[in-house]
């Protein structure tokens, strides 16, 4: 588990993948990171990107059968 070197929360897996384009990886949790962003240019992996919003997937479940 690696944690935010500025506030020591966890990171998530955006978080422990950012680096600089110096290749460094910075080890901050996105709250801290935001504090430099404008300050260092980085490299992140957008698949790793979520939203804050996440919607609640709905199912269908009215032809479900335990056939």
């Amino acid at each position: 588990m690696t944690r935010c070197t500025a506030c020591d929360d966890e990171l998530d897996d955006l978080e422990t993948t950012r680096k600089t384009t110096e290749g460094e990886y910075l080890d901050m949790c996105g709250t801290c990171y935001a504090t430099i962003d404008e300050m260092v240019d980085t490299i992140s992996r957008e698949d790793l990107e979520t939203s804050e919003i996440i919607s609640p997937q709905v199912f269908d479940f009215s032809n479900w059968s335990d056939d």
